[in-house]
């Protein structure tokens, strides 16, 4: 028995099946990329996440220890600390990706010029 015997609306499935993984390997993941108030509400999270970690870890430590303030201080300005560095690693990137969208659109600026 050949493909011939298959049902219309199989194949027609298949074909559908077919552009669309064609669509998705031509659009190299462009409608992935996280949009700019989902990347600001990650950094500020990365910041608060630090400071929260540190809290708690400064404040366990101090009870087991009985170092009552000087854990807690140190560990709270370690998260913070750890927070500002996930921002500032975050916005490098975003400026980043920006200068090099920026240069994949000048050459197109500069030939539609010739």
């Amino acid at each position: 028995m050949g493909n011939d015997d298959r049902d219309p609306e199989l194949k027609s499935l298949e074909a559908r099946l077919n552009q669309a993984r064609q669509k998705r390997l031509w659009n190299d993941g462009a409608d992935d990329a996280p949009s700019p108030m989902g990347r600001a509400f990650a950094m500020g999270i990365h910041l608060v996440v630090g400071v929260v970690v540190g809290l708690m870890v400064g404040v366990n430590l101090d009870e087991w220890l009985g170092t009552t303030p000087f854990l807690l201080i140190l560990f709270l300005l370690l998260g913070f600390g750890a927070g500002i560095r996930n921002v500032i690693r975050d916005a490098m990137r975003m400026q980043n990706e920006a200068m090099s969208a920026e240069e994949k659109v000048e050459p197109a600026k500069e030939a539609d010029k010739d």
